[in-house]
């Protein structure tokens, strides 16, 4: 039993060896096929296997048909700390925004118009914010667009805590812990 890999880059099978020579026979497959026997894990080319040897002239390396993105064994996974690094830092971000704007807002509507008491804070929220929700994306993307962890973002949330920011408090510990796992490291590693 084989599965293949058809020209819309879906996965189809199993199927069997006479299924496979009369789809050959029918012009469904081509020489370029990417085919998987069961109980292996190694994908191959139509043409490659020894059942069809003798059914399709060899072929320029550059005709064959990559693998898909999906079955590529060489694709990093992203690790799942990272994930929830990128998580925990969007919901972050879109807290600290709306936080800041509603705290220089309603600071400047009760007229407790200080530059220490309201429009530092709440510019700090709001950039801190602004920043979290651009690294998230970055981090939230297959594959992640940064090369090196945002180390300040997560030293930024945890400075907040000055602004009374206890969820941006823990969020900025939980991330730098998370930077330091060796499986995120390696990860970032791989994109430098």
């Amino acid at each position: 039993m084989y599965k293949i890999i058809g020209t819309d880059n879906k996965v189809y099978g199993p199927v069997s060896i006479e299924q496979l020579r009369q789809w050959l026979a029918e012009n469904r497959l081509r020489a370029d096929t990417r085919v998987q026997a069961d109980g292996t894990a190694e994908w191959r080319l139509l043409n490659e296997l020894p059942e069809f040897a003798g059914s399709f002239q060899p072929a320029p390396p550059s005709v064959a048909a990559p693998l898909p993105p999906a079955l590529s064994q060489t694709a990093p996974v992203k690790p799942g700390k990272l994930q929830a690094i990128a998580i925990m830092t969007m919901i972050s971000g879109i807290l600290h925004v709306i936080a800041g704007i509603s705290w220089l807002f309603f600071g400047l509507s009760l007229f407790l118009v200080g530059v220490v008491f309201t429009i530092i804070p709440a510019s700090y929220v709001t950039v801190l914010g602004v920043l979290e929700i651009i690294n998230a994306t970055k981090l939230l993307s297959t594959p992640i667009r940064l090369s090196t962890p945002p180390k300040y973002l997560a030293i930024m949330e945890i400075i907040g805590i000055i602004f009374c920011d206890v969820v941006g408090l823990v969020i900025g510990i939980l991330n730098l812990v998370f930077y330091n796992d060796e499986e995120v490291q390696r990860c970032f590693a791989s994109r430098a």
